[in-house]
C-alpha cells in the first residue's frame, strides 16, 4: 500500500491525508455535556471516533510520529469524557457502540 499511494492510490492518499492533517491540527474536542441538535446522542463525539482511523492509517502509510501521537490524543479525549450519551443512553447509544466498534 505505501507504494500504491504513490501511483495507483495517490488520490485516495490525498484525501485521507488531508483529513489527518486536519485531525492534527484542530486536536479532539474537549467535553461538553450538549449541543444544539443531538440531544441526549451527544453526536458531536463521532467526530472524535471518525478521526481516529485516519490518523492511524495516515501514521501506518507514511511512519510520520504526529500521527500516531494525535491518534493517541484523540484516542484518550475520546476515553476520558465523562459520558457518551445522556439520560437512559448513557453508555448504551447508536453513536457510542459504532464508534467502538469501529476502532475493534
Amino acid at each position: 500500500m505505501r507504494e500504491a499511494i504513490k501511483t495507483t492510490h495517490a488520490a485516495l492518499w490525498k484525501t485521507i491525508k488531508a483529513q489527518a492533517d486536519r485531525s492534527v491540527r484542530q486536536g479532539p474536542s474537549a467535553y461538553y455535556l450538549r449541543d444544539r441538535v443531538s440531544g441526549d446522542q451527544q453526536l458531536w463525539q463521532r467526530e472524535v471516533g471518525n478521526a481516529m482511523p485516519e490518523l492511524a492509517i495516515a501514521y501506518l502509510m507514511s511512519g510520520e510520529k504526529q500521527y500516531l501521537d494525535s491518534a493517541r490524543g484523540w484516542a484518550l479525549a475520546s476515553c476520558g469524557y465523562k459520558t457518551w450519551g445522556l439520560g437512559a443512553i448513557d453508555w448504551n447509544a447508536d453513536a457510542a457502540r459504532e464508534d467502538v466498534a469501529r476502532l475493534q
